[in-house]
């Protein structure tokens, strides 16, 4: 079986997904396709997934991801260290125009 989905598609995660060491739920949070596992016996892949609430990349099945439809863009990836190494659930999160937008410059005055 063939790879669902490509390196740097914008995905959602659609199934009740919650990580076992640090207890965050995936459910609903959307990330770009990192790479993706050989297939298991039955054919399903595992995807590697950077969350960008997260600053890290979370293996999540096949079966509980779905496309929004593009590839993203490498500026629009939020590393950990841009997120001031901090993560989810309590700590800071990166704003939404740090999520999904690049750096902005400024016109130069003339």
């Amino acid at each position: 079986m063939g790879v669902k989905f490509q390196h740097l598609e914008v995905v959602r995660v659609k199934g009740e997904i919650v990580t076992r060491q640090k207890q965050w739920r995936l459910t609903g949070e959307v990330g770009f396709v990192a790479g993706w596992s050989d297939p298991y016996e039955d054919g399903h892949r595992d995807y590697g997934v950077h969350f960008n609430t997260f600053g890290e990349v979370i293996a999540v099945p096949e079966a509980d991801l779905e496309s929004l439809g593009r590839i993203a863009d490498p500026s629009e990836i939020v590393s950990r260290s841009r997120l001031g190494g901090k993560a989810k659930n309590g700590e800071r999160s990166p704003a939404p125009a740090e999520r999904n937008s690049p750096p902005v410059s400024a016109p130069e005055p003339g």
